[in-house]
């Protein structure tokens, strides 16, 4: 299975975020993925971690810990390290919902026409709780909303988003160094110009929020940076450069019955994979059943019909392998809750 297995190579670059940076680190290396290149790029820290990092190194393709050019140089070094065929970074105070890069995948090697891909939306709490997950229908990004602004209302969930090297290269190859803020924004630009961007219903990573990150705290700079990257793009579109704007695919919708053999099938011919840590699956879906019924007490039947179905399925994509199992829990966890109301 594993040469079938696409290589997924992960970039995390750090500077001093050792509060956070150990779950990050967890939350890739516990995918248990068996074919994974994962490089850790640190600015030269002083805080503690370089020690998280050792205590990790055996398991990572590379590391550094020195002074570099930037997030998104850092970004940039660690992918030259790499030769995998999806690719994908990851902030330090971040991290990925499990299962993620087998959904990713999954997907990938299913549907060839899929050349960047990003999941449903969630958030992580400073303490690493789920936080809140995006309730409402799948949004659909397109090359002409993110021309007009789209960005503003909803953006392109970063930790969410991989894509094929194919593309990385077709793109350029590189992040751009001259950023501070808005770097993602910008190769979300450059991808838009070749391939549309697929949604899929799953939980793949989320974005921690803890109020210290650059994009809060200089929320200003990132915007203004966003909208001068975005006006270049539509002058290149005036003048009739990389004109086409290609319509939004339609939400990648999920087999879980067939993700579930797949799954399986991957931990029978793996089942003593190298390394197995962290599994926050139970906490996910607490946190969604909460949501679940928090809906019922505001009466919100419509939306609580439309996340029930998300919910039982997001489940299902994130929990062992023994999906039934997890689908029950689900289930016996919303009745126990419905009850408590």
């Amino acid at each position: 299975m594993i040469n079938k297995l696409p290589k997924i190579s992960i970039v995390t670059p750090s500077f001093n975020q050792g509060e956070f940076l150990e779950e990050c680190i967890d939350s890739v290396l516990s995918q248990n993925y068996p074919n994974l290149e994962y490089v850790v790029m640190d600015g030269g820290s002083t805080d503690n971690s370089v020690a998280i990092i050792r205590k990790y190194e055996k398991y990572l393709t590379y590391w550094q810990s020195k002074p570099d050019g930037g997030q998104y140089q850092a970004i940039d070094d660690g992918f030259r390290r790499t030769t995998g065929e999806i690719m994908a970074w990851l902030n330090s105070d971040d991290k990925y919902h499990h299962h993620a890069f087998f959904k990713i995948a999954w997907l990938f090697s299913r549907c060839k026409e899929i050349e960047w891909l990003t999941g449903r939306h969630s958030y992580w709490g400073k303490s690493g709780e789920l936080l809140d997950v995006l309730v409402d229908d799948l949004p659909c990004f397109d090359r002409a909303g993110h021309l007009n602004g789209q960005y503003m209302q909803i953006s392109i969930q970063q930790e969410s988003t991989f894509w094929r090297r194919t593309l990385w290269e077709r793109a350029g190859g590189c992040l751009r160094h001259d950023l501070d803020y808005a770097g993602d924004l910008e190769l979300w630009t450059r991808f838009y110009r070749f391939a549309p961007l697929h949604v899929a219903d799953h939980l793949l990573g989320g974005y921690r929020k803890h109020g210290n990150q650059k994009a809060v705290l200089h929320l200003d700079h990132y915007l203004a940076e966003a909208e001068r990257v975005v006006a270049a793009e539509r002058e290149l579109l005036a003048n009739n450069e990389f004109v086409e704007l290609l319509p939004a695919p339609s939400p990648v919708r999920v087999s879980y019955g067939e993700f579930a053999v797949y799954l399986e099938d991957v931990h029978t011919d793996h089942p003593g994979h190298h390394y197995r840590h962290g599994d926050s699956s139970d906490h996910v879906i607490d946190s969604l059943v909460q949501r679940l019924v928090e809906m019922r007490r505001t009466l919100d039947y419509s939306r609580l019909r439309r996340f029930k179905r998300a919910v039982f399925g997001l489940a299902l994509s994130i929990c062992s392998p023994a999906m039934q199992a997890s689908l029950l829990r689900l289930r016996s966890r919303y009745a126990e809750m419905k009850k408590m109301s």
